[in-house]
């Protein structure tokens, strides 16, 4: 991982992202994320192996730390988490760390371009399943049977 608070960029094989643009660039995907300056400054440091909460509020908010509410904090990771939801990530490629602070998860984000590379390549056999569990919930139309096919399926998804 590359980052200095130099430049104020942030590269790795997965992603950049530029606190003077404010934009996170995820590269396998070529998604363009346009970020606030807070919630840039939060994933940079993040990323900038940055994890206690104090720490963290001190950089993201370096003129007015001090005034700095957990209300604050809490609602910027927020932000930052439905922003990544709204472009199609899992939202805890932020995870809290109990009496810490925060990480940002790279393997997270690594298991999601997994798992919906290998999705797209069996999207004809997803299909299927879900045409053949529609087709038997209706034939059996309740009972054991039933319960016991929806949770076969439910497994297999």
């Amino acid at each position: 991982m590359q980052s200095t608070d130099k430049d104020n960029f942030f590269e790795n094989d997965m992603l950049s992202l530029s606190l003077e643009k404010r934009v996170l660039f995820l590269k396998k995907t070529e998604t363009i994320i346009t970020l606030t300056v807070l919630q840039s400054r939060l994933i940079f440091f993040l990323l900038s192996d940055v994890t206690r909460k104090s720490e963290l509020i001190e950089k993201v908010w370096p003129d007015k730390h001090i005034a700095i509410t957990d209300n604050n904090y809490h609602q910027l990771i927020y932000q930052c988490r439905a922003l990544f939801t709204n472009h199609g990530l899992p939202s805890d490629v932020i995870r809290t760390v109990h009496r810490h602070g925060l990480m940002f998860d790279l393997s997270r984000l690594e298991e999601h371009y997994s798992l919906k590379n290998s999705l797209s390549n069996n999207a004809g056999e997803v299909n299927l399943l879900k045409l053949t569990k529609n087709k038997l919930i209706f034939m059996c139309s309740g009972g054991i049977i039933l319960q016991f096919l929806v949770f076969i399926f439910s497994v297999t998804e």
